[in-house]
């Protein structure tokens, strides 16, 4: 009885999400069925196709099942400490290190917040208003150039184009 409650099982097939609950089909000892996926509260996911399984038999009952999935080969490499949410099918990856940094890398950029600085490394495009220290370095900031060594006078800068 008690080898029936936990078995390890492969999901098969993606999620439709138009079911009340989260299910997914997999395989596990030669038999195929849809299961419920169960994530930590407030994480949701879609687990691909090859990607394995925790399958759980609830109250006992092998026709009530819930299962765990997580993919054993794209996962992101940590040190001791770190913690990661990320995209196994991207490889993208949402971490805090070991020093607490909070790190997004999707493969062609990466946001980096250290302590009170944030680094974008990649095209930043922001919608909306920039300021330092309350004063705006956006599309209202203007400043007016004197006259350059040459003698000529030049154009009010006007915002940012």
């Amino acid at each position: 009885m008690l080898k029936a409650l936990i078995r390890w099982a492969k999901i098969t097939k993606t999620g439709s999400d138009t079911e009340q609950f989260a299910t997914q089909q997999l395989t596990y000892s030669g038999k195929v069925a849809n299961t419920l996926v169960v994530f930590p509260y407030g994480l949701h996911g879609n687990a691909t196709p090859e990607s394995l399984a925790l399958m759980f038999a609830v109250e006992g009952n092998t026709e009530n099942r819930a299962a765990i999935a997580w993919t054993a080969k794209n996962r992101p490499t940590l040190a001791g400490g770190e913690v990661a949410l990320y995209h196994p099918p991207t490889g993208s990856v949402l971490k805090w290190d070991s020093s607490g940094n909070l790190i997004i890398n999707n493969g062609s950029a990466t946001i980096k917040l250290a302590g009170d600085t944030l680094t974008v490394t990649g095209n930043l495009v922001v919608n909306g208003t920039i300021t330092n220290n309350g004063k705006d370095v956006g599309d209202t900031h203007k400043h007016s150039q004197g006259t350059d060594s040459a003698g000529d006078t030049q154009k009010t800068i006007n915002g940012v184009l």
